[in-house]
């Protein structure tokens, strides 16, 4: 898409702690979008329904997946949610949020690596390693 000479406003993209460890998005098209200049919407940040990361791999907080796909430098986060008490810890986590230092991107991303390692919890990708 982005190697198709058609200038993009916009890109929505998987985009979330586990990515970073299996068929990048944001290792591969991200770096592109930011370069053209385009808004990059991050999507699936709890690993889309129900809540992967959250719910079947237990391995990170939905508060812990919010903060790592804010601190990246995209546009907007789309966040799950499924309840008004959801909603509500979302909202606070976006209001009270203050970029991660690098010692807790690597904690999240070393708490995540070994479920993430062979993308059985982002089905929604292509099942080859980048």
């Amino acid at each position: 898409m982005l190697d198709r000479g058609f200038d993009w406003d916009t890109v929505q993209m998987p985009v979330n702690a586990f990515d970073h460890h299996w068929t990048s998005f944001q290792k591969s098209i991200l770096p592109q979008a930011l370069t053209k200049n385009m808004g990059v919407i991050a999507m699936k940040t709890l690993g889309g329904s129900p809540g992967q990361f959250v719910n079947n791999a237990k391995v990170l907080t939905a508060e812990e997946c919010l903060r790592y796909t804010m601190n990246l430098p995209v546009s907007t986060v789309v966040s799950g949610m499924d309840s008004m008490e959801r909603l509500r810890a979302n909202i606070g986590t976006a209001k009270n949020f203050e970029p991660l230092a690098e010692e807790e991107v690597a904690a999240i991303l070393a708490k995540c690596e070994e479920a993430a390692r062979d993308g059985k919890f982002e089905p929604y990708k292509e099942k080859t390693p980048a």
